[in-house]
C-alpha cells in the first residue's frame, strides 16, 4: 500500500494469487473435483515425449512444508492442464521430492491419477518441465546460464518481485 492512498484503498490481488482458503493444507479427505470418472484415457506409447510436473505449488495449493501428507487442494485449472497435456500426445511424469505414496493418495482422491503415468523423485527424460521454482536458461548460448542467473538477482523484474513476494524473501529492498 502507498503512503498517499485513501484508509479504504485494497491493493488488487496478483492475478495467480489463491484465496487463504484454496492455500490450506487438507487432513481430511476432500470431495472429487466431478461427481463422474469419464472414459479412462489409456497408457501412451513409450515413445511419446515426457511433460514432468512438480507437485507442490503446480498441482496443489503450497505455502510451506508441514510434512508428506498436509497438502492442499488443487489449484483450479489443474485437471484441464493435465488433460491438455494427455491429448497432445504428452506422457505425464510427477516430480517431486514427497514420497510417491501420499502423491498417488492425493491425484486419486481427485480422480486426476488417470491423467499421470510415473511418479519419481528423479528428474525424468523429459521434454518439458512445468515447475514453480524454475528459471529458463536460453541452450546452446555463450552467456546462456550467466543471462538466466542475472535475471534471477535482478531486483527490478516484475517476475522476481512477485516470485519473492510469494516465497516471503526479503531482498532488501
Amino acid at each position: 500500500m502507498t503512503d498517499n492512498a485513501p484508509p479504504d484503498f485494497k491493493p488488487s490481488p496478483h492475478p495467480f494469487d489463491l484465496a487463504a482458503a484454496d492455500l490450506q493444507p487438507s487432513h481430511q479427505p476432500r470431495p472429487p473435483l466431478r461427481s463422474t470418472s469419464p472414459a479412462r484415457l489409456g497408457p501412451l506409447p513409450p515413445g511419446r515425449p515426457i511433460a514432468a510436473v512438480d507437485f507442490d505449488a503446480v498441482l496443489h495449493a503450497y505455502t510451506r512444508w508441514d510434512g508428506p501428507e498436509a497438502v492442499g487442494l488443487p489449484i483450479p485449472r489443474v485437471e484441464e492442464g493435465l488433460l491438455a497435456l494427455r491429448q497432445a500426445g504428452y506422457r505425464v511424469f510427477i516430480h517431486s521430492t514427497r514420497p510417491r505414496v501420499p502423491i498417488k493418495a492425493w491425484l486419486d482422491r481427485y480422480d486426476l491419477g488417470e491423467y499421470v503415468e510415473r511418479i519419481t523423485d528423479r528428474k525424468p527424460p523429459a521434454q518439458v518441465f512445468f515447475d514453480d521454482r524454475a528459471m529458463w536458461v536460453p541452450p546452446n548460448t555463450t552467456a546462456g546460464l550467466l543471462s538466466a542467473v542475472e535475471a534471477f538477482m535482478d531486483p527490478d523484474d516484475p517476475f522476481n518481485q512477485i516470485r519473492r513476494q510469494q516465497r516471503g524473501v526479503n531482498d532488501g529492498n
